[in-house]
């Protein structure tokens, strides 16, 4: 099958009776929160060798939740709570000797907490990191740019991608504003006061686009393109079209009659050909895999910024990734995880083509791998 090509409506029609199953998880599947942990957390990481590192303010507890310890951070308008040893809460954020880079296994954090023992509060020589409420506010300063200051560059995605959360990054991380070729009043009126420029008079640092034709790839000087293992941008672009930015789509929209089977048909066809056009006809193109970006954000992040022609500024890049997730990330706790894979085995195998496709064209351009997960049977 070449991905231009339409699927058999065969080879996908027994999906109904497939989602009656319960299965496992499989590639693509979300796994929700972390077992033990309250939602906002981010990671078990080594608690640093100075405790002013990162501690800009400490309380200490025999009724220590997490909660408590959220809510005492928000208070003092700091971004990142860390909880030690069961009783302890530290507040602070990223600094140039602590980045939060080197991380451990959750393991080392299942310490219960003393005031929730159903929840862990760190260990004993490691910090559970969790995200407050508030935005780390060293890097919340950002301007438009004057007309022609910057090249024609896209930001480009398959929607359900990252595409907003990475404008949020960029944004704070040069100082500048993104635009976008939709004109968004919802991302308009959330502060991206860049969605509304005339993209073409170069005022803005990088331009959202989901669109993939030649001409408008070629009427770029450049491109960064993120791609999303398939699956779970085609899940996040289905919560979107059900639930908004940050809501979800419920099991009925996955069930009831063929809207499911349609939008899998058509989204696979639309990742994979957004990927090839722009890998084909960009002028100059970084590619940025999406899971590499969540996982450690420092390196993707400094690609962009100089790929974009602006100068590093280490600060502004530790204050972005003290508050990574800006306005849009679903809560996992308000998630209604699915009781079936919503992929059949039918539609795994098309989408695996599909893959495959991407990855031989990411080779062929030497650009990065696909991470082995978006299809780990096959083998390029």
């Amino acid at each position: 099958m070449t991905p231009g090509q339409a699927p058999n409506r065969g080879v996908l029609r027994n999906v109904a009776a497939v989602q009656q199953q319960v299965r496992g998880p499989k590639p693509g599947n979300d796994e929700g929160p972390v077992p033990g942990y309250k939602d906002g957390f981010r990671t078990c990481a080594v608690r640093p060798t100075d405790d002013s590192y990162f501690t800009k303010y400490f309380e200490e507890s025999d009724q220590m939740t997490v909660a408590y310890c959220v809510q005492l951070c928000e208070k003092q308008t700091l971004p990142l709570a860390a909880l030690f040893r069961g009783s302890q809460c530290h507040c602070g954020y990223l600094t140039h000797n602590y980045t939060l880079r080197h991380t451990v296994d959750h393991s080392e954090c299942q310490e219960v907490c003393k005031g929730d023992a159903k929840t862990f509060c760190g260990g004993a020589e490691h910090y559970a990191i969790y995200q407050s409420g508030v935005e780390d506010t060293r890097c919340t300063q950002i301007s438009m740019g004057q007309p022609g200051q910057f090249p024609l560059v896209t930001l480009a995605s398959f929607p359900g991608s990252g595409n907003t959360w990475v404008r949020y990054l960029i944004e704070r991380a040069t100082g500048y504003y993104t635009g976008s070729i939709y004109d968004d009043g919802d991302l308009y009126r959330k502060g991206f006061l860049g969605e509304r420029e005339d993209w073409k008079k170069g005022k803005t640092v990088a331009i959202k686009s989901h669109r993939f034709d030649e001409e408008h790839v070629a009427s770029f000087d450049g491109a960064i393109l993120i791609i999303r293992n398939p699956y779970k941008a085609m899940i996040s672009e289905h919560n979107r079209k059900f639930g908004g930015h940050t809501g979800f789509a419920s099991e009925k929209h996955y069930t009831q009659g063929t809207e499911w089977i349609d939008f899998v048909a058509g989204k696979s066809r639309t990742w994979t050909n957004s990927a090839l056009n722009y890998l084909q006809y960009s002028r100059r193109i970084l590619v940025i895999h999406y899971e590499e970006l969540r996982s450690d954000a420092f390196i993707p992040l400094q690609k962009m910024v100089r790929f974009l022609g602006q100068t590093i500024n280490e600060e502004r890049i530790l204050c972005t990734l003290s508050s990574p997730d800006g306005k849009f990330k679903r809560r996992e706790s308000s998630r209604q995880k699915l009781s079936f894979d919503p992929f059949t085995d039918e539609m795994r195998e098309m989408i695996g083509l599909y893959v495959k496709s991407v990855g031989m064209a990411l080779k062929l351009k030497n650009q990065t791998a696909l991470p082995g997960d978006y299809n780990p049977q096959l083998r390029l």
